[in-house]
């Protein structure tokens, strides 16, 4: 059994927010977009190069956009910070979203509903419980293709065309 104590997730947030304020961390930033989203190739694609942008060690697209908002929230610094700053955001950010990705997780006993009598209620459903379904909504695949979002923002937009 894990003994750790385990933060909040607004606890956790907190410290995710304040370091996407520190100086320079839109580089860091830059660093995640290029890493985890630019397909390197040679002369041609190949599988291999579109499956190293599937595993654990890269950010996804819910998690960059947390970031991007996060360093909006206050005026954006474009200070170039030396390359030992830059490592220890990077280093920072990936510890925090894995402390809140933990975090979102509920307890395995919360899964499951116990009677009066200590018996199982056979009815209970967690995935009615928005605490059940938080993390597979920020961590789920994307809801469209690349395309679709661009073909239907015609659509969604028509009414903005003056704005845009």
């Amino acid at each position: 059994m894990n003994n750790k104590i385990m933060r909040s997730e607004a606890e956790i947030f907190a410290d995710l927010a304040k370091l996407c304020n520190s100086k320079g961390y839109l580089h860091a930033i830059a660093y995640f977009c290029f890493r985890d989203n630019v397909i390197s190739v040679n002369d041609e694609v190949r599988k291999e190069d579109i499956l190293k942008q599937y595993g654990d060690n890269r950010l996804l697209r819910t998690e960059i956009s947390t970031l991007i908002g996060l360093a909006c929230l206050s005026t954006l610094d474009l200070t170039v910070p030396h390359h030992d700053e830059i490592e220890k955001y990077i280093n920072k950010t990936e510890s925090l979203l894995h402390e809140l990705h933990e975090s979102m997780n509920p307890a395995v006993e919360d899964m499951f509903k116990l009677d009066e009598k200590n018996q199982l209620v056979q009815e209970f459903n967690p995935f009615q419980q928005g605490v059940f379904l938080r993390e597979p909504i920020f961590y789920g695949g994307e809801s469209a293709y690349d395309f679709q979002y661009r073909d239907l923002s015609r659509l969604k937009y028509k009414s903005d065309e003056d704005w845009i």
